[in-house]
């Protein structure tokens, strides 16, 4: 662990910020523990072990004054305006991607510049959570606009232990609801004050959408939005609890899977032209994060740029990438600009994802590869056959990995997920890069663009009927009490001790292929070595 100390500093943020969110009065233990940290460090020299827990204590102080900055409220905030009886007019700049709630409304997040009231006119910071009728004129990710209404503090729970709006969204830094009951206070703006990587991103983004929707009927138009953007508000409703009972709703939601396979088929064009390693891993970099601004920088898509950035850096500066350093320094970069991530489902159900997939693939393709390469010497079906181990051990790991985080948010677990993961996922790697190709195409030659969005409209004809078929039956899913954290706590340690204990045991083979190297490559350069 002394080679890993952005580790152990991660780990210490993390327990500072969840220490400092237990504790409302005891951020001052966490700073001092942390000027403890510091002062130990200084004086650690060559001891290890004092150094280690020095970096720890550091972290956790950190990690509690990192939490407590950021929900400090400033005096310029919006919510500071919240419960004046006249309405007000807010300006500001649409930073989510608009959601369908009960009874038809949509909510959304706006960054506010300026609040305008009978009387009063003052520029202003932070965000508000938005809530429009649904019949108001559509907001997308990335508009200016004005809205007229209420500014009002949300609402807290109803019932101990029910959930909370006001607590929800006081996790992402929100502290103030505008409700806008009139279509007509709804006012689209030209312009952009945001900066120019972001405008380029929207601009994108917007284009991709226009081209899907004019191409395609609007219920593959609205799952390939899903697909390549995360964007799921026309879904209809039937048809996204399917996704849910199905447990493939991650398809819906730009994560890691979908990074993957940007990044695999970017690669593959630079590989077709030839560009040297570190410009693929330049332009690999760059696209990745440009697709990250597109599909709104949630934590999970977030989670998984940031490591792939480390992982293609290392090419730039010639480095081996680390595997538990990268993931650290991911889960830094998200905590660092919100703190409160670590409380959310998606924060948490992407990480552990990545972590069983990390600790339990390994184990899984030592137990499959050597027992089919003996059994199919032929190279064709042996790599079939190595390609649907994989996809299916994905699959399944996966959601072991996700399965209490999506009992916790959605009060089931699905049965039928692992065949439904298994027969959709792989359609991915043709429907994104097919979407953003025609989307791409649409402009300047529509018929090319409209033929490879039509071929991705075949592919989500297949994808909607195998999540229907899994997902509209009783015996699909089971409802499930919220587990208690002791139990989730119990479960992880489980999974991810088991894991270790089988890693530990297995062949060198087992732990070469989880690794990143193979055991026939090194047998064959020690032969070579030998032979020198």
């Amino acid at each position: 662990m002394r080679h890993r100390m952005l580790l152990l500093w991660t780990l210490g943020f993390v327990a500072g910020i969840g220490m400092g969110s237990l504790s409302s009065g005891g951020l001052g233990w966490w700073m001092g523990a942390g000027a403890l940290g510091l002062c130990l460090l200084v004086a650690a020299g060559r001891r290890w072990a004092l150094a280690l827990v020095s970096v720890v204590l550091a972290g956790v102080g950190a990690g509690a004054a990192r939490l407590a900055a950021y929900q400090s409220v400033p005096a310029s905030d919006v919510s500071r305006l919240a419960g004046q009886a006249a309405p007000v007019s807010v300006t500001g700049t649409v930073v989510s991607d608009p959601e369908q709630r009960r009874g038809g409304r949509v909510t959304l997040i706006l960054r506010a510049e300026r609040v305008r009231w009978f009387g009063g006119d003052a520029p202003v910071t932070g965000d508000v959570s938005v809530s429009l009728a649904k019949d108001a004129p559509p907001l997308d990710y990335g508009d200016r606009a004005r809205l007229d209404g209420r500014l009002e503090v949300p609402g807290g729970a109803t019932n101990p232990g029910a959930f909370s709006w006001r607590d929800y969204l006081a996790r992402r830094g929100v502290y103030c609801e505008l409700r806008v009951k009139r279509p007509g206070a709804v006012q689209r703006l030209g312009g952009n004050a945001l900066n120019p990587s972001l405008r380029l991103a929207w601009a994108v983004r917007r284009r991709v959408l226009a081209a899907v929707h004019a191409a395609l009927p609007a219920t593959r138009a609205a799952v390939l939005c899903g697909i390549l953007l995360g964007r799921r508000t026309e879904l209809p409703p039937d048809l996204m609890a399917d996704f849910v009972h199905t447990g493939t709703v991650h398809v819906l939601a730009s994560a890691g899977l979908h990074v993957g396979v940007v990044a695999f088929w970017v690669l593959f064009l630079c590989e077709r032209l030839t560009l040297p390693r570190k410009a693929s891993a330049s332009v690999i970099i760059g696209t990745l994060w440009l697709y990250a601004l597109m599909a709104g920088g949630r934590p999970s898509v977030t989670r998984a740029v940031v490591m792939a950035t480390l992982y293609f850096g290392a090419i730039l500066f010639e480095r081996e990438p680390d595997l538990p350093t990268t993931l650290a320094a991911a889960a830094l970069v998200i905590l660092l600009m919100q703190p409160t991530a670590l409380l959310e489902a998606g924060f948490q159900m992407s990480f552990l994802t990545v972590l069983t997939l990390a600790l339990a693939m390994p184990v899984w393709h030592g137990w499959w590869r050597p027992r089919i390469e003996q059994r199919l010497a032929r190279p064709v079906p042996r790599k079939i056959a190595l390609w649907a181990v994989e996809m299916a051990g994905l699959s399944l790991l996966a959601q072991a990995g996700a399965w209490p985080i999506v009992a916790s948010d959605y009060n089931e677990v699905s049965l039928s997920g692992f065949v439904a993961n298994a027969l959709v996922v792989p359609a991915l790697f043709l429907l994104v890069p097919l979407g953003f190709a025609g989307a791409a195409l649409w402009g300047l030659w529509q018929g090319l663009g409209g033929a490879l969005l039509g071929l991705a409209g075949l592919g989500l004809g297949y994808v909607t009927a195998v999540v229907r078929a899994f997902g509209e039956g009783a015996w699909a899913y089971r409802a499930v009490l919220t587990p208690s954290p002791a139990l989730m706590v119990g479960y992880y340690a489980l999974i991810f001790g088991v894991a270790f204990l089988f890693s530990r045991r297995s062949t060198p083979q087992t732990v070469l292929v989880g690794g990143e190297a193979d055991l026939r490559e090194r047998e064959g350069l020690e032969a070579q070595l030998e032979g020198r």
